[in-house]
């Protein structure tokens, strides 16, 4: 891939992350008028490191932002009815222990008519 390609690749991946960043995700659902498109799922996760702590905020960012990609890749313009469920876990590797979070969630994409 040459440098032309590569610059593209990042300008493309910008656009995208900006219009999934966009995409409104709620527990609840919208007042506006709209028609479903399809449920979706998602897994976020944050581990803490040697120095580093896990956030259960991060974990759950990140599985916000994928149920905004999946609303990007199918056309919707929010995520509505959505549910989130969290796990911390341990782990001991070397002798030092760690602590982790993984927050999953789904929802209903939805497009505005």
């Amino acid at each position: 891939m040459g440098k032309k390609e590569v610059q593209e690749a990042a300008i493309a991946r910008a656009q995208f992350e900006a219009a999934a960043r966009s995409v409104l995700v709620t527990t609840g659902d919208v007042q506006a008028k709209h028609q479903p498109v399809n449920i979706v799922f998602a897994v976020g996760g944050s581990a803490g490191g040697l120095f580093t702590a896990a956030s259960p905020q991060l974990a759950f960012e990140a599985a916000r932002f994928q149920l905004q990609a999946a609303a990007v890749g199918l056309g919707g313009n929010a995520v509505v009815c959505c549910r989130f469920g969290y796990q911390a876990y341990s782990t001991t590797n070397l002798g030092c222990s760690s602590t982790g979070f993984t927050v999953s969630g789904y929802g209903t994409v939805v497009r505005f008519v």
